[in-house]
């Protein structure tokens, strides 16, 4: 529900249909997914303190629940969180970190697209693409570490 309302332009459903989705799983490793969506919910609205926390919450609840899927989504939806707070060379890294062993499901090409030209503009190509790389190498406890810095 929090992705229909957001393609749909209603902000304000998905933040409710994701808080609700949070309640639920609370105690749960699905809360991972339902705090990564209420993230991705309240960034559409402009809150990018709010998305920080809650991405950085649904990052370490995946981590701990053993959600890889998750943890990878979250992980990309961090990258989209910091390119728009104007930390390009994190979210460089964060996308790059995110590849790795992403589900098809989770290569929208839609978000990849926005963080590469907002980070690449901000950075030049080169540099987004060895801040990519250098990403896509980290281990899962080096993206939590930098993660940890945010």
């Amino acid at each position: 529900l929090p992705t229909i309302a957001l393609k749909q332009g209603d902000f304000i459903a998905a933040e409710r249909a994701a808080a609700d989705m949070v309640a639920d799983a609370a105690g749960t490793a699905w809360e991972a997914s339902a705090v990564a969506q209420l993230g991705e919910a309240l960034l559409a609205k402009g809150d990018v303190a709010g998305a920080t926390a809650a991405t950085r919450r649904a990052i370490l609840r995946a981590a701990d629940s053993g959600l890889g899927n998750w943890f990878r989504m979250a992980v990309r939806n961090l990258a989209q969180v910091c390119v728009k707070a104007g930390e390009p060379e994190t979210a460089a890294r964060l996308a790059g970190a995110s590849h790795r062993d992403m589900p098809a499901f989770g290569l929208d090409p839609e978000i990849y697209g926005e963080i590469e030209r907002l980070a690449t503009d901000a950075v030049g190509e080169d540099q987004y693409k060895r801040l990519h790389d250098e990403g896509y190498e980290m281990s899962q406890a080096e993206v939590l570490d930098l993660v940890a810095t945010l």
